[in-house]
């Protein structure tokens, strides 16, 4: 039932998202195609944490576009830090999406030079706390198959 609920957040998020960028009948199209991807439901099924992690994306990627359109507020930085540790720490691919910022980041003429000098902030701080986080795990661990 949770996973239903977290791929219906998806298909919703997904909607919002792309509504502001695309417009809305294409928005439509592509939100239709996912939902009726097969691939969107087995995965929902199998892999609990896997509708979680899309959710909490694509949260950072509204989250970075409000970034992109109102650069001032810094409770919107704070957010984004905060998705991508979650983001990060519940998969690894979440990394991903790390590096994809920094190139948008540097394409939008709105931010000024302290504006993404504080996406780097989010970036290094989200690097620091998830290298802090894997040092405390492997001093929890014995096995050394688990280090760096």
């Amino acid at each position: 039932m949770l996973t239903i609920a977290l791929l219906s957040c998806c298909f919703l998020l997904l909607a919002f998202l792309l509504q502001r960028e695309i417009g809305r009948p294409l928005t439509l199209l592509v939100v239709c195609c996912f939902a009726l991807m097969p691939g969107a439901w087995l995965n929902s099924a199998d892999i609990l944490s896997e509708n979680f992690f899309i959710v909490i994306s694509i949260a950072s990627l509204l989250i970075a576009t409000s970034i992109f359109n109102n650069p001032d507020d810094i409770k919107n930085y704070v957010l984004l830090a905060l998705l991508f540790v979650i983001t990060v720490m519940s998969r690894t691919i979440g990394f991903a999406i790390l590096p994809a910022l920094a190139i948008a980041s540097t394409g939008q003429s709105s931010l000024q030079k302290r504006h993404k000098i504080r996406l780097l902030i989010v970036l290094g701080s989200v690097l620091i706390l998830w290298f802090g986080w894997k040092k405390f795990i492997l001093s929890l661990e014995l096995n050394p198959i688990y280090s760096f």
